[in-house]
């Protein structure tokens, strides 16, 4: 449990560093670089929250994050830690029974992993499959090896929903909530709502600040008895911003962060179809594909740019520098250049570029935000998605098995 205000960072470190025993140092080039101190003043309230979830949601305000390295809990910028990998080892003796199964396996957590890849190009070398024990070894940072567990986990019949703090958080979005607030400051709303429901509520600083909102932005809602999940929609819609279940808390970001925040399904077909009808695993990747690629583009279309910028704030490009051309996502537009953050790249630094260095990414089919596969062993499909996509990707699912006439 953590309830600082406006304190050092750190002073919270050294009572973590005191409470939990476990040490915890900065990486002191990465805070320069980021433009944070021990002295930069944080604040954060959350309530019964594993230790690393907390330091993500603290050090996310700043754009850092921790990692484990030399025996130590690391604190570290995003970028410092996307260059940070390291091997681990996957038993899947469960999930390949063929040499086939193998292969499909290896192609499948290539693609997952290959969205969040640095721009070397080299997953192929990075994920290999031992047969004898039967075993996934990656190597690659905190970040991909999360995806590669959701993965697996998932393939096995579990899912993060399973959780407690997420059935918690999800239970509760369902509860009726009376809210009644006239200009007052976002952060006490949200404190109110927390207090009321129990549930962990953040607000994401660098987020809310792309949209001109604070802490202390007025808002007014009044609303009866609805639910939890309509009455923050209601309420944040005033601002430009929505929320998403993550690090087991309520996340209160921006639009398109949520939009874009990617996130892996695998959707048992097979077993949801039971002996009634049959679709094959091809099938299934050219419908929830064509789908995804329709309702992708058409979210996008509804974001067009003003007059004289060609590509929308968020949209993934291509930018060109000297070293070559790498992907990249356009973050601001002005005086006719575009600000742009290099995906993955090692300096990870935005850069302003010129009109005629950015262009679109190669073709949609290869650089769109998602993968579908089918995975046979299980009969299971793997969806890599924006979370924007998850809705209509379900319902297509939940449509197919209807229309099957399956239970």
């Amino acid at each position: 449990t953590l309830e600082f205000v406006e304190t050092p960072l750190g002073d919270v470190i050294s009572f973590l560093k005191d409470y939990t025993g476990v040490n915890i140092v900065f990486d002191g080039p990465a805070l320069h670089i980021a433009g944070i101190t021990r002295d930069t003043p944080v604040s954060i309230h959350v309530q019964s929250i594993q230790l690393e979830l907390a330091l993500k949601i603290l050090l996310g305000q700043y754009n850092l994050t921790p990692i484990i390295a030399n025996e130590c809990l690391v604190i570290t910028s995003h970028a410092d830690a996307r260059r940070q990998v390291v091997p681990r080892a996957y038993g899947v003796a469960d999930l390949v029974r063929a040499t086939e199964d193998a292969g499909s396996l290896v192609h499948i957590v290539q693609r997952v992993v290959a969205k969040s890849a640095d721009r070397s190009g080299t997953i192929k070398d990075r994920i290999q499959f031992i047969s004898t024990p039967a075993t996934l070894v990656v190597l690659g940072n905190t970040e991909e090896h999360k995806r590669v567990t959701d993965l697996i986990t998932q393939l096995r019949g579990r899912s993060s929903l399973d959780r407690e703090a997420v059935k918690k958080i999800s239970a509760k979005l369902k509860d009726p909530v009376p809210l009644e607030f006239v200009e007052t400051p976002l952060s006490d709303v949200v404190d109110f709502l927390k207090d009321l429901t129990g549930v962990n509520i953040v607000l994401e600083r660098p987020a809310l600040e792309e949209e001109g909102i604070s802490s202390d932005t007025p808002a007014t809602i009044h609303v009866q008895a609805i639910s939890l999940a309509s009455a923050v929609r209601i309420l944040l819609a005033q601002f430009n911003l929505s929320f998403m279940i993550d690090n087991d808390c309520l996340l209160i970001t921006s639009t398109l962060r949520v939009g874009n925040s990617p996130v892996v399904r695998v959707f048992p077909v097979d077993k949801m179809l039971g002996a009634k009808a049959k679709i094959s695993g091809q099938e299934w990747e050219q419908l929830v594909s064509k789908l995804a690629e329709a309702e992708w583009l058409a979210q996008t279309a509804k974001n067009l740019p003003p007059s004289g910028q060609r590509f929308a704030t968020g949209s993934m490009v291509v930018a060109r520098r000297t070293q070559g051309e790498w992907p990249a996502k356009v973050v601001e537009f002005k005086d006719g250049r575009y600000k742009v953050q290099f995906d993955g790249s090692d300096d990870a630094a935005d850069a302003w570029i010129n009109p005629d260095q950015i262009a679109n990414q190669p073709t949609f089919a290869e650089t769109g935000p998602f993968v579908v596969e089918y995975f046979q062993p299980v009969g299971s499909l793997v969806v890599l998605m924006p979370r924007s996509l998850e809705q209509p990707v379900e319902n297509l699912i939940g449509l197919m098995v209807k229309a099957a006439g399956a239970e």
